[in-house]
């Protein structure tokens, strides 16, 4: 036991002096916490809705009241054709469109089947599923209380139908598989960028060859741009070798344009090598840029960038906080571009931010890293 007991405090000790290594222990377990607790939700509300009532009738307004009343639905634009729905919905500014036909009114009142179209945006499956179920369930609430007086009396025809119909655009089977391969690239690209390339220079550090490069000629810049462009080799790589097995394994569908595919790839390898080169300035050994790697930048970029859990359900602080998570831009331009054929004239958003996250998180690394070394 006394053996036992000193090699535990010898190893207490050891961890003690390592500074770096305490806040892995301590505030990891509660930074992981708060996301998960906050962020890993399943729940849908505020989803965006664009409303075409062609009806302009108080039951029509009245239908759409109760679609927003529980919070599940938030109406963010009103168009009078059926067309600007659909363009509502490619763009993304919308997730559901709620069509209301001429006559709907006049139909209630004459107890006859009337008939409302459903667009849904079918690249977030689980999105799509839970409002077209919210949205029955509230139609048919308002149906019944609406006319509950009039058909309860004696002789009265029974209640109308009003039919829902559903028109999923971009994935029409709601397969889960298009919604999470194309996702997979971008966490492919973070693995391959963030971790290896943080470790590929930490290793440098632990066998002491990272000073004999600085004692070199070699400029920094030099031995930056010689480290971290083999890693933006592989990161193409593996965009092939993703696209192969998402088209030709999974038949995922390809809508957009290829190359704009691999321009943003290279914006996001921009802002996930900047991370891993400053991951391997904050760390000692490669254990400590593994676990930083992972528990400060893989899981709150999985978490808080919509590659589960739509980014519109997170309170309104994490929602804040995913503008700063190069991963949530590379997302909506790579499942754009895979399902709904969309190019930079809807992404520019995504790759102005990309671009500016990209040069900032890389401007900051190289500069850590060149104060380090110098």
């Amino acid at each position: 036991m006394k053996v036992i007991a000193t090699i535990l405090v010898k190893e207490f000790r050891q961890i003690g002096r390592d500074r770096r290594m305490i806040p892995l222990i301590l505030i990891s377990p509660i930074f992981q916490l708060l996301i998960l607790g906050y962020a890993a939700t399943l729940d849908v509300n505020e989803v965006r809705t664009v409303v075409c009532d062609l009806d302009r009738s108080a039951a029509s307004r009245e239908v759409v009241s109760r679609l927003q009343a529980p919070g599940i639905f938030r109406v963010v634009a009103r168009v009078d054709r059926d067309a600007a729905v659909d363009d509502e919905i490619r763009t993304g500014r919308a997730q559901i469109g709620l069509v209301i036909p001429r006559g709907f009114a006049t139909d209630l009142d004459a107890l006859r089947p009337s008939s409302l179209l459903l667009v849904v945006d079918g690249t977030q499956a689980t999105v799509a599923t839970i409002a077209l179920n919210h949205a029955r369930e509230t139609l048919l609430r308002f149906l019944r209380e609406s006319l509950s007086g009039r058909t309860s009396r004696p002789g009265a025809p029974p209640l109308p139908d009003i039919r829902l119909s559903p028109r999923v655009f971009y994935n029409e089977e709601m397969r889960s598989a298009d919604f999470m391969v194309p996702a997979v690239l971008a966490m492919v690209l973070m693995v391959m960028t963030v971790v290896l390339s943080s470790m590929n220079l930490v290793r440098e550090k632990e066998s002491g060859t990272i000073e004999q490069l600085v004692v070199t000629p070699v400029r920094p810049v030099e031995l930056l741009v010689g480290k971290l462009a083999p890693f933006v080799v592989i990161g193409l790589v593996d965009v092939v070798i993703v696209l192969g097995v998402a088209l030709f394994w999974f038949e995922v569908p390809l809508r957009g344009s290829v190359p704009f595919l691999f321009g943003v790839s290279l914006l996001f390898l921009m802002s996930t090598l900047g991370l891993g080169l400053l991951v391997s300035t904050a760390s000692a050994t490669q254990q400590q840029a593994m676990m930083t790697a992972i528990f400060f930048v893989m899981v709150p970029s999985i978490l808080l960038s919509g590659f589960i859990f739509p980014i519109e359900n997170m309170p309104r602080l994490f929602q804040e906080a995913s503008r700063a998570i190069p991963m949530r831009y590379y997302l909506a331009v790579v499942r754009g571009v895979f399902l709904k054929g969309t190019g930079p004239a809807v992404h520019w958003p995504d790759v102005a931010a990309l671009s500016v996250l990209g040069v900032a998180i890389l401007g900051v690394s190289v500069a850590l890293f060149r104060k380090r070394v110098d």
